[in-house]
């Protein structure tokens, strides 16, 4: 049974993005949900996970070193951080980011298809915005900060009506499938 960390990504004072109707949530809101739906199914797919919450600390910094001590003294073999996309421009796609690491870009990539799967994406040939390695900037300190190889997903863009809709057609529990699928196939 793999033992892979889930970490909520955002915390309490600073939410993330807000998406638009019809899912109208922030990104903690939405992505708490997610984790514990995937935490009740987690069985099925033979694999165990832990849900980790960011707190707010100060600092990003701070907050990003607390959780991922926190998921360093768990010792899980691999960790995903929870997301949504948000722009002030019409952009809609999944991705995800890896550290770069072998056992990152494998994952990243089970993921990604995953994602492009469940919303579509091979059909229109759109959307699927691919896996990006991030050794600095933004999102960096979550990929590197843990033992483990880690990835952050983005599925969609909260930012995107079509993105949102079709988030509310897929519904939550197809989504924590499909994160639970990837998981399974490491």
């Amino acid at each position: 049974m793999r033992k892979i960390a889930v970490i909520v990504g955002h915390n309490q004072i600073s939410q993330g993005a807000q998406s638009i109707t019809p899912i109208d949530r922030s990104e903690l809101d939405f992505n708490s949900e997610l984790a514990q739906v995937m935490l009740q199914k987690a069985s099925d797919f033979n694999v165990e996970i832990r849900v980790f919450h960011r707190e707010h600390q100060g600092s990003y910094r701070r907050e990003i070193l607390k959780v991922y001590g926190e998921v360093n003294e768990w010792d899980p073999e691999y960790s995903t951080e929870l997301h949504f996309n948000s722009s002030v421009f019409t952009v809609s796609g999944s991705e995800v980011l890896s550290s770069g690491s072998r056992k990152s870009l494998r994952f990243a990539k089970l993921t990604q298809d995953e994602m492009v799967n469940l919303f579509d994406r091979k059909r229109s040939n759109r959307g699927d915005r691919g896996v990006k390695t991030r050794r600095q900037g933004r999102g960096a300190l979550s990929l590197l900060s843990g033992n483990a190889p880690a990835i952050i997903v983005e599925p969609f863009f909260g930012s995107n009506r079509a993105d949102c809709r079709r988030m509310n057609e897929i519904g939550i529990e197809n989504l924590a499938i499909a994160y639970l699928t990837a998981m399974s196939k490491l």
